[in-house]
């Protein structure tokens, strides 16, 4: 009898492979359409958000066009890359249920865990790149030209600056992802993170003035500090990845699967930033980005862990939400929002409860 963490992948069973090519193709399809689609959505308002874009390098009103086609080439970049960050959640579906049939079950777990944070991650890198890295390395430049030269940027080349420090900060922030899949695959221990890391700490110094060159040295403090908290992070949930027994392997599972919470907690706090350096209104940002951080981690689950369908309570939160943003419009002052947003929290409370209580029941049987 096979273990059912270790054994053999459940569906095991040899496909032609021309089944496989057909299958990948219609997944591909599906990806392709969604991605169209968001797409088109985002093109709508792209010309307002390419604007948030390059606020922190200069006031878009001071930006020049050289080019006729420049404004609407830069729309249908930022529309592509919208689209393919809010298609990620489909287009990580669809890869895991090609690869699923091959993959072991404690494979499928540790996919479950690493996709949400690893979307977590991104955004947090993404935030201080826009917040922190960006001003002060658009400061920097500017000052060292000071009464020299007049800046004359063109739009083209204020978003292209903003958006590279950004991705580059996002993928920077895949370092826990990255150590746990080392540590996963044997390629390092925990045990030599542990003892190299003060030359670690001076590497993280190093790249943070690299992309964050401020004289005053805070920005490099503060990227610095940010990194070493994610190491140190990654090296702590690296002694439960390297278990010896599936014991430990299920108390992990069950003390991560409890952090839903924290998951709608933290988009909560990092919408409420955004909102308030952005000037959007937070009392319809941060239901939204908390419920999609929250049921991203509860569809991680649900969907790949358990290998179930989705609880269809948890669709309550995304009706709610979608409810919040037509009714706010008709309000006058925030007050009157307040009782909405607690009916926001009161779904997601309920329907947590009922995914418990569920999961109780489900114990109870077997």
């Amino acid at each position: 009898m096979q273990n059912k963490e270790f054994g053999d992948p459940e569906d095991d069973e040899e496909r032609p492979l021309m089944e496989h090519i057909l299958e990948l193709r219609d997944r591909m399809l599906v990806t392709l359409v969604a991605i169209i689609i968001l797409s088109v959505i985002a093109f709508v308002f792209s010309f307002e958000a390419i604007r948030w874009v390059v606020n922190p390098v200069m006031d878009p009103s001071e930006l020049v066009v050289y080019d006729p086609l420049e404004t609407i080439l830069i729309q249908f970049n930022f529309s592509f890359i919208f689209a393919v960050g809010a298609g990620l959640p489909i287009i990580i579906y669809e890869a895991f249920k090609f690869m699923e049939p091959g993959l072991f079950e404690n494979e499928k777990r540790f996919f479950a865990l690493i996709t949400p944070a690893s979307l977590l991650l991104f955004f947090m890198g993404v935030t201080v790149a826009y917040f922190l890295v960006v001003p002060v390395v658009a400061d920097l430049v500017f000052y060292m030209g000071e009464g020299v030269v007049e800046p004359a940027i063109s739009i083209e080349l204020a978003y292209n600056f903003v958006m590279s420090i950004i991705a580059t900060f996002g993928f920077l922030f895949q370092l826990p992802i990255v150590l746990l899949l080392a540590i996963k695959t044997d390629l390092i221990s925990p045990t030599f993170l542990r003892d190299k890391r003060i030359f670690i700490y001076i590497g993280f110094f190093v790249l943070a003035s690299i992309f964050s060159p401020d004289p005053t040295l805070v920005s490099q403090a503060i990227v610095t500090v940010v990194f070493i908290i994610l190491y140190e992070a990654s090296l702590a949930v690296g002694w439960y990845i390297t278990p010896r027994t599936e014991r430990d392997i299920k108390t992990f599972l069950r003390k991560f699967e409890r952090t839903g919470g924290l998951f709608g907690v933290g988009g909560a706090l990092l919408a409420f930033y955004l909102a308030v350096n952005l000037g959007l209104p937070w009392w319809t940002l941060v239901p939204l980005v908390a419920t999609v951080f929250y049921i991203g981690h509860r569809l991680s689950f649900r969907v790949i862990l358990n290998n179930k369908a989705l609880n269809i309570g948890i669709l309550g939160p995304i009706i709610a939400t979608i409810a919040t943003e037509t009714i706010i419009r008709t309000l006058e002052t925030t007050n009157e929002a307040i009782p909405i947003i607690l009916i926001v929290i009161l779904i997601l409370g309920i329907t947590y409860g009922l995914e418990s209580l569920q999961k109780h029941i489900q114990r109870k049987r077997t």
